[in-house]
C-alpha cells in the first residue's frame, strides 16, 4: 500500500468513525489499569506500564501478567511462549527488535 492509499485510509476510517468505539473500549481499559498518560502499554489485558521504562521494567510486568493467568493463549498461528521461552513456528522470523531481546533474554542481559 503507498502512502498516499495508507493516508487516504487513514483519512477514512477517522471521518467514517469506524475505530471509535474500539478506541474508547481500549481507553477505558488502560485507565482501569493506571493510565494518565502516553506512554502507556496494556500487557494482555491485565498490567499496565507507564512512561518509557527500561527493558527490565517491562520483563517485570510480563512475568507479573504471566502470573496472574499461566495459561497461555494461543490461536491456530501464534508462536507459544511459556515460562522457559517463545516457540516460533517454522518459517516466521520475528524482527529484529524482537530477536535482539530473545538474544538478550538467552545471555542474561536482560
Amino acid at each position: 500500500m503507498s502512502s498516499a492509499s495508507t493516508s487516504q485510509a487513514a483519512e477514512e476510517a477517522l471521518r467514517s468513525g469506524r475505530y471509535t468505539a474500539q478506541v474508547e473500549q481500549d481507553g477505558r481499559e488502560a485507565q482501569a489499569l493506571g493510565a494518565r498518560g502516553v506512554p502507556f502499554v496494556v500487557i494482555d489485558g491485565r498490567v499496565g506500564v507507564s512512561g518509557a521504562q527500561p527493558v527490565e521494567t517491562f520483563l517485570a510486568a510480563m512475568q507479573r501478567a504471566w502470573a496472574l493467568e499461566p495459561t497461555p493463549k494461543v490461536s491456530k498461528d501464534a508462536p507459544v511462549c511459556g515460562p522457559d521461552g517463545c516457540e516460533i513456528p517454522a518459517g516466521r522470523l520475528p524482527d529484529a527488535a524482537w530477536a535482539r531481546f530473545d538474544a538478550q533474554l538467552e545471555l542474561g542481559g536482560v
